[in-house]
């Protein structure tokens, strides 16, 4: 009945939903759930175009997914990165090598960023990396960080062996890897760039 009722409202006032609602109903519950499931129902449409087999299963999946803030956080970041990759000018073939790049790091329980995935990919075809330095340096500690003044925010690096994952401020993301010939991390250190955590 409730998605009945969200479906007619979408049909009947799609620009006007509050006035429908309070139209039809003074129920102050009522209409809180009412709402919410219409919320709901806009953002599964809304994040099915990018992410498509990804998505949960239903709707009430998805409200479910949204009251927890981790997961929603997640959620929504796994939805920019999908996006931001099929949106991008890479070819084809390189889209999905980024995909399935991804999906292999999410399945070891690592999150990286558009930009994050096409450096991992660039490197690992350049046979400049692997993807178990990446792996074992991203499971070390944070040793260093970055002011990013640019963006004004603070980049996590985790430096070893003349390797660096670098992750985003929240430390969630993977946002590029880099692999130096020489150590780096002293002179880094003088110039201030990066600060010993």
């Amino acid at each position: 009945m409730l998605l009945n009722l969200v479906l007619e409202c979408q049909v009947k006032a799609p620009n006007s939903f509050d006035k429908f609602v309070d139209m039809k109903y003074n129920n102050s519950k009522e209409y809180e759930v009412l709402k919410t499931r219409y919320k709901a129902t806009k953002s599964y449409t809304f994040y099915k175009k990018y992410l498509n087999k990804r998505m949960p299963k239903t709707i009430d999946d998805l409200m479910s997914i949204m009251k927890n803030s981790n997961q929603y956080d997640t959620f929504k970041r796994e939805y920019n990165t999908i996006k931001e990759i099929k949106r991008s000018k890479w070819n084809n073939k390189f889209k999905r090598k980024a995909i399935k790049t991804y999906d292999d790091f999410r399945k070891k329980g690592i999150e990286t960023s558009s930009h994050g995935v096409a450096r991992i990919v660039q490197r690992i075809q350049d046979k400049k990396i692997t993807l178990d330095e990446i792996i074992d340096t991203y499971n070390k500690p944070i040793n260093y960080t970055e002011c990013d003044k640019k963006n004004n925010t603070i980049k996590n690096i985790r430096y070893y062996n003349k390797f660096r994952v670098v992750t985003n401020e929240e430390d969630t993301e993977i946002i590029s890897v880099v692999k130096n010939s020489k150590d780096i991390s002293k002179d880094k250190e003088r110039d201030g760039t990066w600060k010993k955590k």
